[in-house]
């Protein structure tokens, strides 16, 4: 299965990494892979001690644990280049900027902006991919649409 994920970052923040690295798809692509597996527990609940014994949680619980690093390293360096610079201006006027002016106004604490990171850019990995696979099954349940 493939993610639309390569441009994702550049929708939100101006990426400080160079621009043949791919972090964020190497952290956002284990999140999706795990999520989208079928697990015992989502038809049977009561069979959910399985799913834990399998390990799917210990391993979106470590590969969300990642995710969540490398947001709160992209926030560490946007503060720090805003205010390395000296008038503490320095902005690249994105998503990011307009929530640490946010956090710098005490609206938003620094978890609930790699919380709102996270949830968007795994929607926006998976809302597409789901559209299309509804779309589909709709087209082949009524055919004289097409």
């Amino acid at each position: 299965m493939s993610y639309p994920t390569s441009s994702s970052p550049r929708m939100w923040w101006t990426c400080t990494y160079a621009p043949g690295a791919q972090p964020f798809r190497g952290l956002i692509v284990p999140v999706l892979e795990e999520w989208s597996k079928s697990n015992v527990s989502d038809a049977f609940p009561f069979l959910a001690p399985i799913d834990h014994l399998l390990g799917s949680r210990r391993r979106i619980s470590i590969n969300l644990a990642k995710l969540f690093n490398f947001f709160d390293q992209e926030i560490v360096q946007r503060r720090l280049a805003r205010t390395g610079s000296g008038s503490g201006s320095e902005k690249n006027n994105d998503v990011l900027d307009i929530l640490l002016e946010r956090h710098a106004m005490s609206k938003l604490t620094r978890q609930e902006i790699i919380t709102f990171l996270t949830d968007m850019f795994i929607a926006a990995s998976d809302t597409s991919t789901v559209t299309v696979q509804w779309a589909m099954a709709q087209l082949l349940r009524h055919p004289e649409k097409m």
